[in-house]
């Protein structure tokens, strides 16, 4: 066991690697092909006045290393080659068996598993989970170390950025207290990404923590010469900002990427040399850290929207979605948003883009409606075009425009067209989006959090796969529902069937009446999932304009009320800017209204 504080841990392996090889190379392989470099590379850190030393093992996962065989052996030279460095040193090394992300593989608490077992059979007793993004994936692989090694030594360390978010959109202050508090982790921290001052400002607003805090950032942030990255050598900076880190309360203190045996011996010079070097542990008893979480969150309104005019007087509440303009002509948009909060709408929804065919951009269409008419306005948000910087500057711009409502979606894919590449983003899915956002609920939209709304695929061939998804979105912080446009008596039966599984969820029936015979026609043929039933094509073939009007209305009418009593609202799509069809079916609602 590890009783005395602070520990000093060795420096980015990699960056010695390549400065010694200038091999671009898996460095991993290096524990077969070149061990020598490899039991080196621990000399200098153990050398430069590291306490711990790290396995040559970050990067060993099936999509490194495909052979399972290679996989093992890799893992035990490494393991190897640590402990005989460690064992020649004439110190007591602390050897950590070293688990690098594996998020990006498709079975990450498998992977981490297996490299766990590994480990035991070799009878590690010190672990180091670092650069992790998520901390549910660990949990198997953390359990098992603790069962077959009750004295585990377990550091789980995050890769956050300078807003303290990883790369999986949760929030660093969140995930070291879900670490902290489990019974499997011995320490918990922060690593890589961050370069020292942004890793600093992140330690100096975390509470207190129950368990050994442990800090590793970047020697900085890299530049690329020539395709090479390179890092200042900012040796004494540095080891200033890990001595201000250790007086914030760190007690596990080293490097990441781009730290090298000078960086580790300028923070054994200055943490060994002080006063308080081997102080002990800042504590904080577990009802009080649970205390100033409780004050600290406030959780994001409950109800749909608490402003809704329709949600106040009981009334079922109405968003009604308006597409923004191809062009700049927005005057369209402005009329038809005015024209439907007169008839009754609660809250304008601006679609992102559909069928992924480029429109103004939803947000600051959403942010011209309410500076121009006053309305309350809900843009859509897809994960398609974004990746996370963009969204979270997105949302900054839309609370500062006092805008707190999102609809979060995939968004549909880009067409493949010959000689233009569209590339789409991706880099969140609905869920993660959704927990993203929670995360900057919890801190930085905190007085004024979004409420977010999620969609729900009432056309989905397999339903209950999609009220499983719906689990998960409420889960990830959803707090309403807005469906597909709903046409079949399938997808009738399928909202209520999600209604009766999720009583106390608040969900919006999707309604577009269709345009005319042509539009019919075109969605059940070309709009994914979309299924428009022939009865309705043939009686609006040959139709007139008028007829085919009454005809719609009369046809979303019956959807209405077949949904009436199963869902707080309604989410109304105009097609093809025929704004009367919707402004006829919210004439509908309130005259029932007020016969109710």
């Amino acid at each position: 066991m590890i009783n005395k504080y602070p520990l000093i841990f060795d420096g980015g392996f990699g960056t010695l690697y390549y400065e010694l090889t200038s091999d671009e190379s898996i460095c991993e392989k290096a524990n077969l092909i070149t061990p020598e470099i490899v039991e080196k590379i621990h000399r200098e850190y153990i050398k430069a006045g590291a306490d711990c030393i790290t396995t040559n093992t970050f990067g060993i996962n099936s999509e490194t290393f495909p052979d399972i065989h290679e996989r093992i052996h890799t893992i035990n030279e490494g393991f190897s080659i640590a402990n005989k460095a460690a064992a020649e040193s004439g110190r007591d090394i602390k050897v950590f068996a070293d688990f690098g992300t594996m998020s990006s593989c498709e079975k990450p608490s498998e992977e981490y598993l297996i490299n766990a077992k590994e480990f035991i059979n070799l009878k590690a007793n010190y672990f180091i989970f670092e650069t992790q993004t998520e901390f549910t994936p660990l949990i198997p692989a953390l359990k098992y170390i603790k069962e077959k090694n009750p004295d585990a030594f377990i550091i789980v360390s995050f890769a956050v950025s300078a807003d303290g978010f990883t790369s999986s959109g949760l929030y660093y202050k969140t995930l070291i207290s879900d670490a902290e508090y489990s019974p499997y982790t011995s320490a918990v921290g922060i690593n890589c990404v961050c370069g020292p001052a942004h890793m600093a400002r992140l330690v100096s607003d975390l509470p207190k923590t129950v368990k050994p805090l442990s800090v590793m950032p970047n020697a900085g942030y890299p530049s690329s010469i020539n395709g090479r990255i390179y890092f200042r050598s900012n040796y004494k900076y540095f080891a200033d900002k890990i001595a201000e880190m250790r007086a914030y309360g760190a007690m596990i203190l080293g490097g990441c990427c781009g730290t090298t045996p000078e960086h580790i011996s300028e923070i054994s010079n200055i943490i060994k040399g002080s006063a308080d070097g081997a102080s002990t542990v800042y504590v904080t008893s577990r009802e009080e850290k649970k205390h100033e979480q409780t004050e600290k969150v406030t959780n994001p309104q409950s109800a749909l929207f608490s402003s809704g005019r329709s949600l106040i007087h009981g009334k079922k509440f109405i968003a009604a979605e308006i597409a923004p303009p191809p062009d700049t002509d927005i005057s369209y948009t402005d009329k038809t948003a005015s024209d439907l909060y007169e008839r009754g709408a609660d809250v304008i929804t601006v679609s992102d883009s559909p069928l992924a065919r480029v429109r103004a951009d939803s947000l600051i269409t959403a942010a011209h409606i309410k500076h121009k008419t006053g309305l309350d306005v809900m843009p859509h948000l897809t994960c398609r075009d974004r990746n996370f910087i963009a969204i979270k500057g997105g949302l900054i711009a839309l609370a500062s425009e006092g805008i707190n409502k999102i609809f979060i979606i995939t968004g549909d894919p880009p067409a493949k067209s010959t000689g233009m590449r569209v590339p789409s983003v991706y880099g969140f899915n609905s869920y993660e989006l959704l927990k993203y956002i929670s995360e900057l609920n919890r801190e930085i939209f905190e007085s004024n959090p979004f409420c977010l709304g999620a969609a729900m695929n009432v056309n989905a061939t397999n339903f209950s796969g999609e009220l499983v998804r719906i689990g998960k979105k409420l889960e990830a912080g959803a707090k309403f529902f807005m469906t597909q446009p709903i046409f079949t008596e399938t997808a009738i039966k399928n909202i209520r069937q999600a209604k009766r599984e999720y009583p106390d969820t608040v969900m919006l029936a999707g309604i577009m009446p269709v345009a005319g015979y042509k539009n019919a026609v075109f969605l059940n043929n070309e709009v994914s999932g979309m299924t428009v039933p022939n009865e309705l094509i043939d009686n609006l073939k040959d139709a007139s304009t008028e007829e085919a009007r009454k005809v719609s209305v009369a046809f979303s009418i019956n959807t209405i009320d077949a949904l009436y009593n199963y869902c707080e609202g309604f989410y109304f799509m105009i097609p093809l800017r025929k704004t009367c069809l919707v402004t006829d079916l919210i004439d509908y609602i309130k005259r029932k209204e007020t016969k109710e």
